[in-house]
């Protein structure tokens, strides 16, 4: 569960670095950071699939948000069977896994709101528990080698290119020592890549990216399934005493 919930933050924050998917020019760290301040209320909404990869480990999925606080992911194995679901909203955070028939439910405290109240405050996070750096030249890179590009079993044939930038934690118990951030040159996060202090890299690329279009709420809401075992309030209990 543990993974879970890292890899749901790491979500989270990426989903607050989304900036308003206009043409930008970057010369700069600080035009990043003044966009993902000043252009953030852009969109209502944010729709795209993601494929990741970790230890060797193959995941696709689909991310939806919806303003103020709602937030659903889907993850599916290799073979595409249904592995996993995420329901976000202000006070509950559903975690259900598909093949175990097991949900836990957790209910979000004051004390935890800041973590799962979406996208509202992940950027300002980000900002203030990383540095930014360029990780390359100040232009746009190429996302994807072709060997990735296999890597992550994509049918496109081309990399979209974005700008490149190396993020280091301010304080070392945030838990991701090297941490990297694709984003091309509409303003969207592409790809991530980072390091857990267990020596875990999680690769995710980001596509099919939508944003401002109509998703409707009842897509955001959970029914626990007949017969699942529910476990309450275990996940972030766990993460106070780690």
């Amino acid at each position: 569960m543990g993974y879970i919930y890292k890899l749901f933050f790491t979500l989270l924050l990426l989903l607050g670095c989304l900036l308003n998917g206009q043409n930008i020019k970057v010369t700069k760290v600080q035009d990043v950071i003044r966009l993902l301040t000043n252009q953030f209320n852009s969109y209502r909404t944010y729709r795209c699939r993601f494929k990741e990869i970790s230890r060797g480990r193959f995941l696709k999925g689909y991310l939806k948000y919806k303003k103020p606080h709602h937030l659903y992911l889907k993850y599916f194995d290799e073979n595409s069977v249904p592995y996993t679901e995420i329901y976000v909203s202000p006070k509950k955070l559903y975690i259900y896994f598909i093949q175990m028939r097991i949900v836990c439910e957790e209910n979000i405290s004051k004390e935890n709101q800041q973590h799962f109240k979406a996208a509202n405050t992940s950027y300002k996070r980000l900002l203030m528990l990383y540095n930014f750096n360029f990780q390359e030249a100040k232009t746009p890179v190429t996302v994807l080698s072709e060997n990735e590009i296999k890597k992550f079993r994509l049918t496109q044939n081309k990399s979209p290119r974005a700008f490149h930038f190396a993020l280091t934690p301010k304080d070392v118990s945030i838990g991701l020592d090297y941490y990297n951030l694709w984003i091309d040159t509409r303003g969207f996060i592409r790809r991530s890549r980072s390091r857990t202090m267990d020596n875990r890299i999680v690769d995710i690329y980001f596509y099919d990216i939508e944003k401002n279009i109509d998703i409707p709420a009842n897509e955001f809401l959970f029914e626990v399934p007949a017969k699942a075992r529910v476990i309450k309030n275990s996940l972030l209990d766990n993460q106070k005493k780690n």
